[in-house]
């Protein structure tokens, strides 16, 4: 859980709390979104890409089944599970990371 005073005046919110409803009912970018995408050299197969604030992944695994080498990053822990969860059962090789892991959130 995340509280900062310089987000939503410090209130406490979860975002893995999401994660199971993400998973199942938000839906993905349309094919002529990666299109526009790609036609300025974004998501080409190869290309690294950041995924910040990745939640479920939909983004990191659209690039990652389009070629993209991509790391997907996400502050609620929950959140990186569920897309580590859904790359595996699409078999996509994309790099989640919790980073508060190895270097818990300072408090506020």
């Amino acid at each position: 859980m995340v509280t900062r005073r310089e987000i939503d005046r410090g209130t406490a919110f979860d975002w893995g709390k999401t994660s199971p409803d993400y998973a199942v009912y938000r839906p993905g970018y349309p094919a002529s979104f990666f299109t526009v995408l790609q036609a300025v050299g974004i998501g080409r197969p190869g290309q690294h890409i950041l995924d910040v604030g990745t939640g479920t992944g939909a983004l990191a695994r659209a690039f990652a089944q389009q070629g993209a080498d991509v790391i997907g990053i996400d502050i609620a822990e929950a959140q990186i599970v569920t897309a580590q969860q859904l790359a595996t059962q699409e078999h996509l090789d994309i790099r989640f990371i919790f980073p508060y892991r190895a270097n818990p959130m300072p408090p506020v």
